[in-house]
């Protein structure tokens, strides 16, 4: 991808591929509608939109540094995001493989909708809030390190929370399957009607 910014989309690869695109500086948006093989995105500094409507193969997608915003519309092989510095949005509105998310440092903003696969999603650094809708598999969250807020407004599957060293803010509002909510520090806050560990 070129400086200054690009809009890129990749409609599809072919099985059997090991597919690279690099992005460079300057804020780029890039859809990924289908994959079947093996893709690495790294899109590079700027402020950059990832939206990932489905995939099919492996994948790594690092978003660089810079406030960068990632929407997991569908999952379905086992993909690892990096969103690396910055203030982020992360939206996962569906996994259905094996999803990985590295919030890395910055205040971020992580949303899961849904997910139907193993799905671990690492705060890291920075102060971050982290909303759960719904699962639907096995999800993971660690809030890693600083002050974080995580807020469990349903849940349908196995969820595990774990708040990191710091002191951390638990909303429990709400859950259907298994939950299990690991503070990790005396000072935590842990606020709802859900069986906590």
């Amino acid at each position: 991808l070129s400086a200054g910014g690009t809009t890129f989309t990749i409609s599809s690869t072919d099985a059997g591929v090991t597919n690279t695109v690099l992005g460079s500086s300057g804020p780029d948006t890039v859809f990924i509608n289908s994959t079947s093989s093996m893709l690495t995105l790294e899109t590079g500094a700027g402020m950059d939109l990832i939206v990932v409507n489905a995939t099919g193969g492996p994948g790594l997608i690092d978003a660089g540094n810079d406030n960068d915003q990632v929407i997991l519309n569908n999952t379905g092989g086992a993909v690892t995001l990096n969103t690396s510095g910055g203030d982020d949005v992360v939206t996962i509105n569906r996994t259905g493989g094996t999803t990985t998310v590295n919030a890395g440092d910055g205040a971020d903003i992580l949303v899961i909708n849904g997910t139907g696969g193993f799905t671990t999603v690492n705060g890291d650094g920075g102060a971050d809030t982290i909303t759960i809708n719904m699962t639907g598999g096995e999800s993971v969250v660690n809030g890693n390190n600083e002050i974080d807020i995580i807020t469990l407004n349903g849940s349908g599957g196995r969820t595990t929370l774990n708040g990191g060293m710091e002191m951390d803010y638990f909303n429990l509002r709400g859950s259907g399957g298994v939950t299990v909510v690991n503070g990790d520090n005396p000072e935590d806050n842990i606020i709802g009607h859900v069986s906590c560990d």
